[in-house]
């Protein structure tokens, strides 16, 4: 996906006022309540026309103040999933999936409808209304409606927050398997850190109706967490066949999780704090943790009562420790050096299965 955007709108008093440029595939839009994330999904979507600039998306231009070009929302080929799903309760599932037709209703595909439905596992449910599902079963119908329209964007409003936390866990599990089974560039409000470093390449940061910041979504939501004073690291990786509950990160470097029940071969994500990420540079003689990780320190950034210690682990896989200034002065940590990691299996938590069926 090539995004092109460099619009202003205002509502009332509030003035959103965004300039990206991305070529990412899944795009995070992050930022605190009021900060205009949904407000520019919607423009994405042909809801709200800007003031004044230009939106294109692979190279078509979508709104362009100036030319004054306008391309209607029913024209974009935009699958939305807002907040509150929109979903008809006297229809069931299967009629609110095809536009209460027997058949594909207008803009419905048939093929990716039920590529939709055995992705998002919604057969047994087809039969039955909205009211007797549960919140992360309303969300999975909401999810494939939009899918099944053949969509050239997906787009999601805070697609977990009304959930609870073990619902989040599963329709993330859900979530990570639509972004590998579809071919579908997607962006993603959300307020949560984590969902973000989960599902996205890229993130933007918005702040007061500006972008604050644009980049890699660990570089980003890493700089917004030491002002936070937190972080979870998530670590892609498979779980190894015959060993259920190690997951191996890169070849030759696993971690044990405390989770059972997983699948050889499996895809996972896995959350890990920073503050439970120990750091040693001399011997272990007799340690109960299961993980003992040897890494090399990229990065240490002082900031008040907090040290922030980033480390590569393998290629491509790195992890962050919350640490004291006093503790990084007493192990004379610095950049380059070799370190090794110290992380309990409890503390590695099984975050989303992303196996695509």
């Amino acid at each position: 996906m090539k995004l092109e955007i460099d619009i202003e709108l205002r509502q009332g008093a509030f003035l959103l006022s965004a300039r990206v440029a991305s070529d990412a595939r899944t795009l995070g839009l992050f930022g605190p309540s009021g900060s205009g994330k949904t407000s520019l999904l919607e423009v994405l979507a042909g809801w709200r026309t800007p003031d004044r600039g230009r939106l294109a998306v692979d190279g078509t231009t979508w709104f362009d103040a100036a030319a004054r070009v306008e391309v209607p929302a029913s024209r974009r080929r935009v699958g939305y999933v807002p907040q509150d799903l929109l979903l008809f309760p006297h229809w069931t599932v299967e009629q609110n999936l095809r536009g209460g037709s027997p058949r594909p209703g207008p803009g419905r595909d048939e093929a990716a409808l039920r590529r939709a439905i055995e992705v998002l596992e919604l057969e047994p449910f087809l039969a039955r209304r909205p009211r007797d599902l549960s919140g992360g079963e309303r969300q999975r119908v909401a999810l494939a409606r939009a899918l099944s329209s053949g969509p050239s964007i997906l787009l999601l409003d805070e697609p977990l927050a009304a959930l609870d936390m073990a619902l989040r866990r599963r329709l993330l599990s859900y979530l990570a398997r639509v972004r590998e089974a579809f071919d579908v560039p997607l962006v993603v409000v959300s307020h949560d850190p984590t969902e973000i470093l989960a599902l996205c390449e890229e993130c933007v940061r918005l702040e007061a109706g500006r972008v604050v910041e644009h980049g890699p979504a660990r570089r980003v939501l890493l700089a917004a967490a030491r002002g936070a004073g937190t972080f979870e690291n998530i670590l892609r990786g498979r779980v190894v066949a015959g060993r259920g509950t190690q997951v191996e990160l890169a070849p030759g470097v696993e971690l044990a999780v405390a989770e059972g029940g997983l699948g050889g071969g499996e895809d996972v994500l896995v959350a890990l704090r920073a503050e439970d990420v120990l750091v040693a540079t001399g011997e272990l003689p007799g340690i109960s943790a299961r993980n003992v990780l040897a890494a090399d320190v990229t990065d240490v950034r002082l900031e008040g009562e907090n040290a922030w210690v980033e480390v590569r682990i393998a290629p491509g896989v790195f992890a962050t420790a919350l640490l004291t200034p006093a503790a990084v002065s007493d192990l004379g940590l610095s950049s380059g050096r070799r370190v090794r990691l110290v992380v309990k299996a409890q503390s590695c938590r099984v975050l989303a299965r992303s196996t695509a069926r």
